[in-house]
Order: C-alpha cells, then structure tokens, then sequence
C-alpha cells in the first residue's frame, strides 16, 4: 500500500473522501465557527491504497490558519477615509472570515457573496445600489 495524505479547501476534500457523509454536519459546523472567529480552514484526508488503484480518501479533519491583515492595513484604510477614499474589501475568503477581519480593520460588515453580482434577475441599477451599500464581496474567485 501507498500511504497518501492530501489537503485543501475543507468541501473539496470532504467531497472527496468515503467517509464525507457521516461527517459533513459536523464539519461544516466546524468550519464555520472558525470562519466566525476569522480563521481559515483547511481539511485533510489519509489514504492507503495500492500503487495501481485509485486512493480511497478518509476524511480525517480540518487545520486552523490565522492569517490576520498586516500591521499597518487599519491605519491606511483609515487615512484612504480621512481622503475621501471609499475603501470595500474583495476577497477570496468565506463571508464570515471577510466580515471578522473588517470587523478587526473598523470598517463596515456588509459582505456579500459574487452570487448577488451574477444574479440574471438583478437590474442594472439595483446591481449599482448593491455594490455603492456594500462594504465588500466575499468568495471572489480571480478569474
């Protein structure tokens, strides 16, 4: 057997494991009281298989990272405001880590997700409305 271990965002490697099932309530759970408490996740899974066989992935939990803004991010959003500079957050992050760190920085807590951005019902000027009421987006994939 071939000892593998692989780790990455906590769904994609719950998704992937035998076992997701009789985790995922409790793991997501998990998941988001880190996210609440502005904490990154990653889920790691195990497997031993043979060398010509496809790995069969057991879940076995998730790894904590804090990563908080630099030292100085606070006082540059606060002199970008003193100037007139409206500042919003766009980010890769969960919602709630995105909510926790400007909550940490001083400013607003409206995040949204990208779902309200590519929403075909939304109007032109609603999409304006929601973008200038915002503080930021969450969930934001580079491409």
């Amino acid at each position: 057997s071939i000892f593998r271990v692989t780790k990455g965002a906590p769904q994609i490697i719950l998704h992937m494991a035998h076992n997701a099932a009789d985790l995922q309530a409790t793991t997501e759970a998990a998941i988001q009281s880190l996210a609440d408490r502005g904490f990154r996740a990653l889920g790691v899974a195990i497997s031993y298989s043979p060398p010509d066989a496809e790995p069969k992935w057991e879940f076995q939990g998730l790894l904590a990272l804090f990563d908080p803004p630099r030292y100085d991010t606070k006082k540059t959003i606060e002199t970008a405001v003193a100037m007139g500079v409206e500042v919003k957050m766009i980010t890769g992050d969960q919602v709630a880590i995105a909510k926790e760190t400007c909550r940490e920085l001083g400013m607003g807590t409206n995040i949204l997700n990208t779902e309200v951005l590519t929403n075909p019902n939304t109007s032109a000027v609603d999409l304006d409305a929601i973008i200038m009421e915002s503080q930021g987006f969450a969930e934001v994939y580079p491409e």
